[in-house]
């Protein structure tokens, strides 16, 4: 598939094949100039190509279960609803129903594939709105995710969803959607704020040209040299940069 364009591809997405949809393997990618296109992959040809704002730079993508409706938004913070079949906006989404919608850019955007009428997103505002395409707006936010990717999802079950945000603290997070709370957090080793913290003995604690440096996992001490007690040691930093990658940028459950 080749694209003239020059502009960065921001995000893409296979449009799920279903009786509803005549051609199979087509797969949308959109553009930081808001372009949006239509592939399909078996040919490599460009089937369709529109540009409903260039102003808006498109971050996010996702279908609904049967690929008739696609979601997408970015950086004009509300969520587009396309209809596949006629390529037209059908509606689009930002406040209503008493809640105020995202006040800055949008990274994540998901059908729940279980709920037909239920989307969600989240963004740079530490928000996740719940959408009832019903009522063509949010009904319902969830507030601390900081989603700077594709990080949220949900499960099979239709009302379990993780989100994964953009920080050292409570990365990965799991949510009921039937009462809009947080089950629990899973530790994600990646950010370093579990495991492998570098700790060093204290300037005040040694004399001479001493220097020791060991690391702590699952907070036992591992040096072939010994301290009186923990207090000999300082925390330095989390792990080396070179040795983790601290913040999440996608995360996703299995088929199940």
């Amino acid at each position: 598939m080749k694209n003239n364009s020059t502009m960065p591809i921001t995000c893409l997405q296979w449009r799920p094949n279903s009786t509803a949809m005549k051609t199979s393997n087509i797969l949308v990618t959109s553009a930081a100039d808001g372009t949006l296109r239509h592939w399909h992959a078996t040919s490599g040809k460009l089937l369709h190509q529109i540009q409903p704002d260039p102003e808006n730079h498109i971050y996010t993508m996702d279908f609904n279960a049967d690929g008739t409706l696609l979601a997408l938004a970015g950086r004009d913070l509300h969520v587009h609803v396309y209809d596949e079949t006629t390529k037209q906006l059908a509606f689009k989404m930002k406040e209503g129903y008493e809640q105020c919608g995202h006040s800055n850019r949008i990274f994540c955007v998901k059908f729940n594939k279980q709920n037909p009428n239920m989307i969600v997103s989240g963004g740079w505002d530490n928000t996740v709105q719940v959408y009832d395409t019903r009522y063509r707006g949010p009904v319902h936010s969830i507030f601390g995710p900081h989603i700077c990717g594709d990080c949220i999802e949900i499960r099979n079950d239709g009302y379990t969803m993780m989100t994964g945000s953009y920080r050292m603290d409570d990365v990965i997070e799991i949510w009921d959607l039937r009462m809009f709370k947080r089950m629990r957090t899973i530790p994600w080793e990646g950010t370093g704020a579990e495991t492998d913290f570098v700790y060093e003995e204290a300037m005040t604690e040694r004399t001479g040209n001493d220097s020791v440096l060991g690391s702590i996992t699952n907070n036992t001490y591992d040096s072939t040299n010994s301290f009186a007690s923990s207090k000999d040691l300082v925390k330095k930093q989390h792990k080396l940069e070179n040795e983790v990658a601290p913040f999440l940028y996608t995360a996703c459950f299995n088929a199940r």
